[in-house]
């Protein structure tokens, strides 16, 4: 008669006598990126939650808010599609005053980390 007892502490998981090891998608990530695209959360949830914008801006600055994610996660980000991701947030929600501080904090943190 077997018995089976798994063990987890951190990302390390034994179940018996077998180790693995899990990782969180996060892991591999640079922090900068990492802090960009937790801007860019907060951002993308401000914005659809926002009474400000109509449904077209919330999906443009959806598509916006995920090409610049997508970009900058890439291994070889094309920073001229994230520069124009960045101008089109600043461009649609230049007039909604309870966004303006998370757009400025997003195109903040992208310019520091890559010159954009």
């Amino acid at each position: 008669m077997s018995t089976s007892q798994e063990i987890t502490t951190g990302n390390i998981i034994v179940n018996d006598g077998t180790v693995n090891l899990v990782q969180n998608a996060n892991q591999n990530v640079p922090l900068e990126v990492r802090d960009v695209s937790m801007a860019l959360a907060e951002l993308r949830k401000m914005a659809l939650a926002s009474t400000d914008l109509d449904e077209i801006d919330k999906g443009a600055v959806k598509a916006a808010i995920d090409e610049a994610d997508k970009q900058l996660k890439a291994p070889e980000p094309d920073l001229s599609k994230v520069d124009k991701a960045v101008s089109w947030l600043k461009q649609i929600l230049s007039g909604v005053e309870t966004l303006a501080p998370a757009t400025i904090r997003v195109a903040e943190l992208i310019a520091k980390h890559w010159a954009v």
